[in-house]
């Protein structure tokens, strides 16, 4: 899997990269986010059968090279692929093995809560093709509730009930663990770290065994 910054079938170097990646071997990469927020002057559907287009053409070029595109989901804003529904309307009758989803538990649960991120997981149905994992909780901030990305078992993310439905799938695609909470600086790409390197490596391993054991439980 590589991340690249394909929008659709006109961004620049597409085909050079699919290209790439066919040669490479790679199956998937990330694609989007479409960056347009919804217009609240133009009906929600309307817009998305304009979109529609660009990933029918996305899905052709796609197709060509034998590579699958997969959008990942996000929370906040009013963005295509927040609520997952709507990036399902994009897909729809769309083949799988070209545009898909690579889903964000992570963020599925800020925006589903209780049980929306489990029933937008089940509606993913055969567009899931990649798996991205992180923990969160909510911290209030002058009065004001936000995100906070911590490490995984501090959160709120049900980690062992994803697996078991993950688990029930025919699901081989790739799956990421993030690190987007506070690592001394290697969160956000910094080159000098405010932390020893050891102790970056050793957080991103306490993350990985806890996903080990609910994968395992």
């Amino acid at each position: 899997m590589i991340t690249t910054p394909i929008l659709d079938a006109e961004s620049s170097n597409v085909e050079e990269i699919l290209n790439a990646a066919a040669l490479s071997d790679i199956k998937y990469y990330r694609w989007g986010p479409f960056p347009e927020p919804y217009a609240t002057t133009t009906g929600v559907f309307q817009q998305l059968d304009e979109m529609k287009k660009r990933v029918e053409r996305l899905a052709k070029l796609n197709e060509r090279y034998g590579v699958t595109a997969i959008y990942h989901t996000a929370s906040g804003g009013d963005r295509v692929g927040v609520g997952v529904w709507d990036l399902l309307y994009l897909l729809k009758d769309l083949d799988p093995d070209s545009v898909a989803i690579n889903y964000d538990v992570g963020h599925a649960t800020v925006e589903g809560g209780l049980s929306g991120w489990r029933n937008s997981f089940l509606a993913t149905g055969p567009y899931l093709k990649g798996v991205a994992l992180k923990d969160f909780n909510w911290q209030k901030i002058e009065n004001r509730w936000r995100v906070n990305w911590c490490p995984v078992g501090e959160g709120m993310v049900n980690f062992k009930e994803f697996f078991d439905l993950l688990q029930q799938r025919d699901f081989h695609g790739p799956i990421q663990l993030h690190y987007e909470y506070p690592l001394g600086g290697a969160d956000t790409g910094k080159k000098e770290l405010s932390m020893p390197e050891a102790g970056v490596s050793q957080k991103m391993r306490d993350d990985l065994k806890l996903i080990h054991e609910a994968i395992r439980s």
